[in-house]
């Protein structure tokens, strides 16, 4: 019976979420930055002036809790929150220069949690996983009706 269990999608797909967070803290040791705060970073540097919405959107991160994690980013000195230039009301992200060194600096430590958690697999079944994993995903986002991410 154990067996099955652990053969499940649910089973897997959270073990290989636990094994990737583990790398990842790993590779990043003493750097001070989550997983989801390396996404918003990398967002942000390849999508500069977006509103929380926008970023929440782009690293599919709930609505809900973007506003800490934004707000863990801007008391690290690595995000400012500016006024957007077409409306007022609005705030807009942007990395500071601390950000965009940070960033750099994860980038080649982030390259390595890629490179360990595929290690095991060909580059042809990389491609596959990664292929299977972006339809999953895909087909759950139109089912929901949820917008992808540009």
């Amino acid at each position: 019976m154990t067996a099955g269990f652990q053969r499940t999608p649910g089973h897997l797909v959270r073990r290989a979420h636990q094994l990737h967070n583990t790398i990842f803290a790993q590779e990043t040791q003493g750097r001070d930055v989550t997983a989801p705060q390396f996404a918003a970073l990398r967002a942000l540097h390849e999508h500069p002036d977006i509103d929380q919405t926008t970023l929440s959107k782009i690293i599919s991160f709930d609505r809900a809790t973007i506003g800490g994690l934004v707000d863990r980013l801007e008391s690290k000195a690595l995000v400012r929150r500016m006024i957007d230039k077409h409306d007022r009301r609005s705030r807009t992200l942007r990395l500071t220069a601390q950000g965009r060194a940070v960033l750099a600096l994860l980038r080649p430590e982030l390259e390595r949690v890629s490179e360990r958690m595929l290690a095991p697999l060909s580059p042809g079944e990389q491609r596959q996983l990664l292929d299977l994993l972006e339809r999953l995903i895909a087909h759950e986002d139109d089912a929901l009706g949820l917008e992808r991410p540009a």
